[in-house]
């Protein structure tokens, strides 16, 4: 898949940035670039070399493809500064992209509990945070740090707690229906004027080549987001990892109900649901994606690289997740179907995906540079960007994370960096 040679790094002063990888996170970025405040008058043509990109029709994405097979929702888990700030951000972003693909501003009020995804993906939903064990007043405080900005946020009196829970909070939050919204960003990115070249490299030198015909212009800058790609691609081999996340698409359309006239807008009865262990993550969530479908789970296994659901797994989780959300099992199942392996529920997918997950976390730095290979004719070394290694939390801070590696590129470039609270300039934020 490719398109004729980007125009704008022709044109007097443009440059032309290459993106490794089509993630969520590669595709943000491309969309950052192209997309960007007029505050640059530089005319930036881009190209994304990616193996696997998003499809709109039924076609089975490999596991290692992880954008495609996310929950997902936007529930902050942000240990540092610099994590929350790219959470908050993409938040804002979120927000700012569905009251434009609405063509109004509405307010969350005005949308919140909406039960069918638009084409853009994103939809308000209520969300409920669990803590499985009691934590000492730091990390409490931390904890609130974390979660306290999203609307309607309010801790829970202990009379609201189930059984095993110490302590907890509601909010309002976004649901993200990526089989939507990853299609959306890889037309917007091509809307836009990117370039997508689908090809498998095995280095560096192979994705410039790739991005650089002999009557196109040559790369100015390199971005590096290639997901589990990072520990195999000569000149990088970065040792991520996997994360292996089982996910389960369960069908309760009895938790949905209309409000109103026939046609009006549907509110999902069921909030989003998520359970925080004591060693800091979430293993059992229940995630609304509208038309009375959940996305349930999940697990966290490292260096476990089995892309086939498992029928035990899928009834561990169903066990964990039952204990937060009983009502998804069909009214109407019996006795037998409620002690079967689906305990009653109706399981309508079993998705496996690998979190491409780095030590010591996401690597968004400037470092290196790469070279054509010496049969392309072409010389100079060019200047690279890391951005990836976000194990399981890259659409939550993918705005923030693109907004980050533009700042590297134009650095790169030596061009004027961005104001901070750059956006998008097509959302008329800053």
């Amino acid at each position: 898949m490719s398109v004729p040679p980007p125009s704008a790094a022709g044109q007097e002063g443009g440059k032309h940035v290459v993106i490794l990888g089509a993630g969520v996170i590669g595709l943000s970025i491309g969309i950052s670039l192209l997309d960007a405040p007029s505050q640059s008058s530089v005319p930036l043509a881009v190209t994304i070399v990616a193996r696997d990109v998003p499809s709109s029709a039924e076609t089975k994405q490999p596991a290692s493809y992880a954008s495609a097979w996310a929950g997902a929702h936007h529930v902050s888990d942000a240990k540092t500064a610099k994590s929350r700030w790219r959470d908050r951000k993409t938040f804002e972003v979120m927000q700012a992209l569905i009251s434009n693909t609405c063509g109004v501003r509405k307010s969350i009020d005005d949308v919140v509990h909406e039960g069918s995804a638009p084409p853009l993906g994103l939809f308000y939903t209520d969300q409920i945070e669990y803590w499985d064990a009691q934590q000492d007043a730091r990390e409490d405080a931390e904890e609130s740090k974390v979660l306290d900005w999203y609307p309607d946020y309010e801790p829970l009196p202990r009379s609201d707690l189930p059984a095993g829970v110490v302590s907890g909070c509601s909010m309002t939050t976004l649901s993200i229906h990526v089989a939507h919204y990853l299609p959306w960003l890889f037309e917007r990115f091509q809307a836009l004027g990117g370039r997508i070249i689908q090809s498998q490299v095995k280095s560096l030198q192979d994705a410039l080549s790739a991005a650089s015909s002999t009557a196109g212009p040559q790369a100015n800058a390199l971005v590096i987001s290639p997901g589990l790609g990072a520990r195999s691609i000569e000149g990088l081999q970065d040792p991520t990892y996997v994360l292996r996340g089982q996910t389960l698409l369960v069908e309760a359309p009895w938790l949905e109900h209309r409000i109103g006239a026939p046609g009006s807008r549907r509110r999902c009865r069921w909030q989003g649901t998520s359970v925080v262990r004591s060693q800091g993550f979430r293993d059992t969530y229940v995630i609304p994606r509208g038309e009375g479908k959940f996305i349930v789970g999940g697990t966290r296994l490292k260096d476990d690289e089995d892309s086939e659901g498992r029928s035990s797994t899928t009834t561990e989780i169903l066990d964990r997740v039952l204990t937060i959300c009983p009502h998804l099992v069909s009214p109407d199942a019996t006795l037998e179907e409620r002690k079967s392996a689906t305990r009653g529920v109706r399981v309508a997918a079993v998705n496996v995906g690998f979190r491409p997950a780095r030590d010591g976390g996401p690597r968004v730095e400037r470092g290196g540079s790469a070279s054509y290979p010496s049969i392309s004719g072409r010389e100079g070394e060019v200047p690279v960007v890391h951005c990836y290694g976000f194990g399981g939390i890259g659409y939550q801070a993918s705005w923030g994370a693109a907004f980050e590696a533009r700042q590297l590129v134009y650095e790169a470039l030596g061009l004027p960096a961005l104001r901070q609270e750059s956006t998008l300039r097509s959302l008329s934020l800053v």
